[in-house]
């Protein structure tokens, strides 16, 4: 099931569900005539326990206009590794088999209980190619498959978080020379580095549920600062790594998720510490939505809005 980004683009509407453990937050994106992507809708709905998320679910899968969409469901980052890995030399069709013993010391379980996919990097400098591995315990895909099939809902596939964010960045005009983009979300955060739609490389942020409780501001502040300056380092790391792996020339800027609550100064310190231009996403013109929807809940559902869009050169 952990392979959306194998199969071909389906240039509909699609509806993704995104549980998020204390919540349930979906999205419908479909393509306009030119077939850029318009925003329908997006719904965070809060759950206090397993028992209100399944039946949340439910609810929406009852949504009159979801009934004949296409569907995917999001996983949330720990459910699952993302491993960077060198690709065994066995012939194509038999390299996901190859994986299962590559990997079976970087995993904390049996390897026969896991569900393992694969997808590419791009051309590196190293002398071994690598790939990603994601690689899942087959009882949380069933679970789940379980989840989404039994509220009523036709699953076209299972997406993670990384290829979800991808597609966001896809769109932005920075994609085409090289883009780091960073999402500061309620309890985890991420960047995603990507050229010409193409996920060269990603990093898992924690921590960012600290800017939105203790350390939280209208304004940037000094133990705020304590904090971002962990960020800052990650994404010089980053960008270090992206330049000295691949055949490319440094990328072309950084981009900053819109947040859930305002931080006044933000872009502007990251900026000044990095060295390069950060600038928040401009979601309008990132894609069409509604004047009057509420950017507070399209920031919480971004992860959501990214799992069911389509990177653009695969939507023809």
């Amino acid at each position: 099931m952990l392979n959306r980004f194998k199969s071909k683009a389906i240039n509909s509407a699609c509806l993704s569900i995104w549980p998020t453990g204390d919540a349930v937050a979906t999205a419908v994106v479909k393509p306009n005539k030119k077939g850029l992507p318009i925003l329908e809708s997006c719904e965070y709905h809060p759950v206090k326990n397993r028992a209100e998320l399944i039946d949340t679910v439910k609810n929406i899968s009852e949504t009159k206009e979801y009934a004949k969409l296409r569907c995917v469901s999001l996983m949330n980052s720990e459910a699952y590794q993302l491993l960077m890995v060198e690709v065994p030399d066995v012939p194509k069709d038999e390299v996901i088999e190859a994986m299962r013993w590559r990997i079976k010391d970087l995993i904390g379980f049996p390897v026969e209980q896991a569900v393992i996919d694969v997808f590419d990097i791009p051309d590196q400098k190293s002398s071994g190619d690598m790939v990603y591995v994601v690689v899942a315990k087959e009882e949380v895909i069933a679970k789940r498959v379980k989840l989404m099939l039994g509220a009523g809902f036709e699953l076209s596939s299972i997406d993670i978080m990384e290829l979800a964010m991808r597609n966001i960045a896809s769109y932005l005009p920075e994609n085409e020379q090289g883009v780091a983009m960073v999402w500061l979300g309620m309890h985890s955060g991420s960047i995603t580095l990507t050229k010409e739609s193409v996920l060269y490389f990603t990093r898992h942020l924690t921590g960012s549920e600290k800017l939105f409780g203790a350390l939280y501001s209208e304004a940037v502040t000094a133990e705020m600062e304590g904090w971002l300056d962990t960020v800052i380092i990650e994404i010089q790391r980053t960008l270090d790594f992206y330049e000295s792996q691949y055949h490319e020339p440094p990328v072309s800027g950084v981009v900053l998720v819109p947040l859930i609550k305002p931080v006044e100064g933000l872009t502007e310190y990251l900026s000044s510490q990095l060295g390069i231009q950060v600038r928040y996403i401009d979601l309008e013109n990132l894609f069409e939505m509604d004047a009057n929807m509420d950017r507070e809940k399209v920031a919480l559902c971004i992860p959501a809005i990214g799992a069911a869009l389509n990177p653009p050169e695969l939507t023809s």
